[in-house]
């Protein structure tokens, strides 16, 4: 009986070869004790899955194989980038921009004279360029 105590506490430390582990199964089987009741339904369960068998045929499923375009994912980062930084200088440029409570009548009156001089200057720019593309316009034969 120390026998087998000392193969059990060597099955246990890993140490059986496999002449010892078809010694210790053999054992198993014969003995009607319960004092080995826990082993022997391990061995059993082993013995058990060992003629567990899978008849039909194994086919692994395709992988469905996913190409990434580098040159187009660096695109799209580039652009979200530039989006980014673009949001974030209109935002600082936005910011930068104090406006003055005006309450003296004569300094409102001067600022809202240079404002619209700076209006009426750009506005006879554009008026200029409006007549010369009109001008160019009545030279082509296209509208008559």
């Amino acid at each position: 009986m120390t026998d087998i105590n000392k193969l059990i506490e060597k099955y246990w430390n890993g140490d059986t070869s496999l002449e010892e582990e078809s010694e210790l199964r053999n054992f198993l089987k014969k003995d009607n004790s319960q004092e080995f009741e826990d082993l022997k339904t391990m061995f059993l369960f082993f013995e058990n899955e060992k003629q567990i068998s899978f008849d039909k045929e194994f086919k692994p499923a395709q992988s469905k194989v996913i190409k990434h375009n580098f040159r187009k994912n660096i695109a799209i980062a580039a652009s979200i980038i530039i989006l980014i930084f673009s949001g974030i200088l209109i935002f600082n440029t936005n910011s930068n921009h104090q406006t003055k409570n005006i309450t003296n009548p004569d300094e409102a009156m001067k600022v809202s004279q240079e404002a619209l001089n700076l209006l009426a200057l750009n506005f006879n720019k554009g008026e200029k360029n409006i007549k010369e593309n009109i001008i160019n316009l009545d030279k082509l034969d296209i509208f008559k």
